[in-house]
């Protein structure tokens, strides 16, 4: 493949996410590559380099990932250097997805092309002859908007990327000087920032999109009284015609973007270097297999790019192995990588400790969960994981229940902590856009509340804790079933009488108790009255001292039991509340 007349460079956005949640970016690759011998930092200081190839950093803000492959003079060595720096960050962080969809930030797939002397020898005019570039670049993209997601491009139209936005820098385009000359002058880009960064799902569309574009802006500044003369008919002149066929586009209005694409097609097959890029630009101009690539790879670089090939899922028996472990525990930076894993759960007892060790065993194995998870602690006396599906159902933790208050217990105080998550960390976006399918989804079908046993976590039982995980994120749990035939109905009873479940979530005091049964026994039977008064008096005492020995050992650590922020409570609900916190935050 020759060579363009031109370098060709290239600094496109995507998010890194886990489990479908989008991360800070800067924080994310920090956190990675800080140590990582084979990353320099860069000169500017907003990411890294590896070797020869490139850097991999984060953009302004600091949410959104910025890879940067050192220019080229081809499309194919450019994007054989993006394939080095991915395949290396994948090393490092497999679980990562990396996605190219916005997820409502206004990600780009910023290309770059080098700007002659005869354009950037006068300053005066520079900027004028660039908008005018722009202009033709702008009439041609056509092919790569129907190759793109619409409800994708939808989002990011309603910041930026505007194909009419000729005059306004830094949004559709941009004008810098990227690197020095031989001679120590300031060498100048042309930065075309309207496509999405879509094109970065695979090899195959990165190549051919740099193709694409690099034969147009060869025709344009190479030949340009041969592209003024035969494809003048085209080029867009007001801002108001390239937004209108922009959004004819998108809304799929075929009647003129048939006209137009069939207009770009023609024309671009006479174009100098068309034979050089045939099969790229055939390709490009085929939108409904470009967009079918992208589907097929869940706009996932890694699955695009063939990263997930390296990666093998580490089995239930391995996760669960303190031996494995230690074992990769020597090779890898299991305490920087599992700092990046955001976990939701509560401030009960220890609960944050069993968060830890779920994401150094996720950090250690490359495990992905596939549910969202919030963790808090059961009170004491109830020692079984309850555990409550994103559709508010109990999926373990009914069998415990003898009566039926027991079990509407159990039931409202999972749901009481699904709706505090939900709300507190969920927002607004309990209904959310599917990209790809373009429909509104709730984002809670995944949710899993799990409540940890009192004992499991006093005791630090965090293997029955992952096994617990693995089992939920697998599916492997059977959905627990009522059965109000077996269970004593106990609703009409007092309260110093209903079930033992019912009793420990009200925190019903031995002190109340006592005072029911006091008042409800036989008054002249005096000796089986007092006798029961002092039974209860020594669970009493002996309650008393174990709870003063706790606080003695953890000062700081409250033992709440079920728990959600105060705000939410109804009047005379017996259920007590602490503000829930998110791991690593």
């Amino acid at each position: 493949m020759s060579n363009l007349k031109f370098k060709i460079g290239a600094d496109p956005e995507f998010n890194l996410e886990m489990e479908n949640k989008k991360l800070d970016a800067a924080a994310t690759i920090k956190t990675l590559l800080t140590s990582n011998k084979e990353f320099k930092i860069s000169s500017k200081g907003d990411g890294y380099s590896y070797k020869n190839f490139g850097n991999i950093g984060w953009d302004g803000h600091n949410a959104t990932a910025e890879i940067r492959p050192s220019a080229e003079n081809t499309p194919k060595d450019l994007v054989k250097n993006m394939e080095e720096i991915f395949k290396k960050f994948h090393e490092i962080a497999p679980s990562f997805q990396m996605s190219t969809l916005s997820r409502y930030a206004p990600i780009g797939g910023h290309v770059h092309f080098e700007l002659s002397n005869s354009l950037t020898k006068d300053q005066h005019t520079m900027k004028a002859k660039v908008q005018a570039i722009h202009k033709r670049m702008a009439s041609f993209l056509l092919p790569l908007t129907l190759g793109e997601n619409k409800v994708n491009q939808m989002v990011r139209m309603r910041s930026s990327s505007r194909y009419g936005e000729y005059c306004t820098p830094d949004i559709s385009f941009r004008v810098d000087a990227q690197y020095k000359k031989t001679n120590g002058d300031p060498g100048y880009t042309y930065e075309l920032r309207t496509q999405s960064a879509e094109w970065l799902t695979t090899p195959q569309i990165a190549k051919a999109t740099l193709a694409y574009l690099a034969t147009v802006y060869n025709e344009i500044t190479n030949n340009p009284k041969q592209f003024n003369e035969k494809y003048g008919d085209i080029i867009i002149r007001t801002n108001e015609m390239g937004n209108a066929l922009q959004s004819l586009a998108l809304t799929e209005y075929k009647l003129i973007t048939t006209v137009v694409f069939n207009k770009i097609k023609k024309y671009i097959k006479q174009f100098e270097l068309y034979e050089t890029y045939k099969e790229e630009i055939d390709y490009i101009l085929n939108p409904n297999k470009v967009l079918a690539d992208k589907q097929a790879a869940d706009y996932d670089i890694r699955i695009g790019w063939g990263l997930q090939l390296q990666e093998k899922e580490a089995p239930k028996k391995t996760i669960l192995s303190e031996k494995e472990f230690l074992k990769i525990s020597k090779d890898k930076d299991i305490e920087s990588l599992s700092k990046i894993y955001k976990i939701d759960y509560n401030n009960d007892l220890n609960v944050k400790t069993f968060t830890e060790v779920l994401s150094q065993k996720m950090a250690a194995f490359n495990w992905k969960l596939s549910k969202q998870f919030f963790f808090f602690g059961i009170r004491k006396g109830i020692e079984s994981y309850i555990i409550m599906n994103g559709e508010k159902e109990v999926i373990s933790g009914l069998e415990i229940a003898k009566t039926k208050s027991d079990q509407e217990t159990i039931q409202k105080i999972m749901t009481n902590m699904y709706n505090t998550y939900t709300e507190e960390y969920q927002g607004q976006e309990k209904n959310k856009i599917n990209f790809i399918t373009g429909k509104i989804e709730k984002t809670t079908k995944d949710i899993f509340i799990i409540g940890i046993p009192y004992k499991d976590r006093v005791e630090l039982n965090t293997k029955k804790f992952i096994e617990t995980v693995y089992n939920v994120d697998k599916n492997i749990i059977k959905k627990a079933e009522k059965n109000n035939k077996e269970l004593i109905d106990d609703t009409k009873e007092t309260d110093a009488n209903k079930g033992e479940i019912f009793k420990i979530i009200n925190k019903l005091s031995k002190e109340e108790e006592r005072k029911e049964i006091a008042i409800e026994a036989n008054g002249d039977d005096e000796v089986k009255t007092n006798n029961t008064i002092n039974q209860i008096e020594q669970e009493v005492s002996e309650d008393t001292e174990e709870t003063e020995l706790l606080e003695e050992n953890n000062e700081d650590i409250i033992e709440t039991g079920i728990s959600a922020p105060q705000e939410i409570l109804q009047p005379n609900q017996p259920v007590e509340i602490t503000r829930a916190t998110r791991i690593n935050e």
